[in-house]
């Protein structure tokens, strides 16, 4: 029984690690066979670096209309939250019927915990 314990609080100590090591998992087995396509014609650290960067570029291109996106929802939330709150609005029915703000309270207490 205390090995069990031991165990689970080892797993649930390093859940971060293997939840980042579970997503590199994925994200190598995806790419794989765009590199094994590449390393025909080229090294397969060639193919592996140019599939690499070409990730990296994508990411950093999606970066800078994502983070206007952020900024937008950032600046309209205030007028959000008053339809939210308005009972004559479609939204603020919804509201009082699923009650959404209560839920979305608990989604950014959760984030920050």
């Amino acid at each position: 029984m205390a090995v069990t314990v031991a165990i689970v609080e080892v797993v649930l100590a390093a859940s971060d690690v293997l939840l980042l090591i579970g997503i590199a998992f994925f994200i190598a087995v995806g790419l794989e066979p765009v590199t094994a396509r590449l390393a025909r014609r080229m090294p397969r650290a060639l193919a592996a670096g140019l599939v690499v960067v070409t990730g990296l570029a994508f990411f950093a291109a999606a970066a800078v209309p994502l983070s206007d996106q952020v900024g937008q929802l950032q600046d309209g939330a205030p007028h959000h939250l008053a339809l939210l709150r308005d009972p004559g609005t479609l939204v603020g029915r919804a509201n009082e019927v699923f009650e959404l703000e209560a839920a979305l309270r608990g989604i950014g207490r959760a984030g920050r915990a």
